[in-house]
């Protein structure tokens, strides 16, 4: 009954886990669902349980979209999981900003951007208390993965130490054109490995994107 849905928009209902529960069901490997949007419905740890689970049976999603949802550490190792056991999940856009994702749940994650059989090209982590110890750990695993092309890591309060990181380990990434690290609190020094980093590509003639904002102009939008 559900074969001819396609694209399920259901952002800002605030449903919560109880929706996230009926909504698990229309998931089963019957179900041609490739697009589905949950923003803003509040389905918290519980719910992402559900939605995970139904997951590990689904051959056809191929976009997720999980902003605003009250999501912590605790479902997220959960969803990674699943993810890694779902061999034929053709999943490739996963959004998990504006959560609790701290760096508990970036290891969970990073473990699945590891795997053989991750397809994801589109990851958002924005406005997640990732510090630099996440990112850290974040971009140790992109530095294997071949198959995210785009990342977004706004608002994050990321500094000096996963700038180098990002310098260290993304230098190796052959699949990666954008990184958008945008609204972080980017010191002087930050801001420097940002920058040799760009020009070490452009050497390279690799063709990687990073958006940030230097260290003057995160200081006068504080200060405004």
């Amino acid at each position: 009954q559900y074969n001819y849905i396609k694209i399920l928009a259901l952002q800002w209902n605030r449903f919560e886990a109880d929706g996230a529960q009926a909504l698990s069901i229309a998931l089963s490997n019957h179900c041609s669902i490739y697009s589905l949007n949950l923003e803003g419905n509040d389905i918290g740890d519980i719910g992402l349980t559900y939605i995970a689970r139904a997951l590990s049976t689904n051959l056809n999603l191929t976009e997720l979209y999980l902003q605003e949802n009250n999501i912590s550490d605790e479902s997220l190792h959960i969803l990674a999981d699943c993810l890694i056991n779902s061999t034929n999940l053709p999943l490739n856009t996963l959004d998990l900003s504006n959560n609790r994702i701290t760096f508990n749940g970036i290891i969970s994650l990073s473990n699945f951007l590891k795997q053989p059989n991750c397809r994801l090209t589109f990851l958002n982590l924005s406005s997640n208390e990732l510090l630099d110890e996440g990112a850290v750990t974040l971009f140790n695993a992109l530095r294997e993965n071949q198959t995210v092309s785009k990342l977004e890591i706004r608002n994050c309060a990321i500094n000096t130490i996963g700038c180098l990181a990002l310098k260290e380990n993304l230098v190796k990434n052959q699949t990666i054109n954008l990184i958008d690290i945008t609204s972080n609190q980017l010191e002087l020094q930050g801001e420097i490995l940002l920058k040799h980093f760009q020009l070490e590509n452009l050497m390279s003639n690799k063709n990687i994107e990073i958006l940030f904002q230097s260290y003057s102009e995160f200081n006068e939008l504080e200060d405004s």
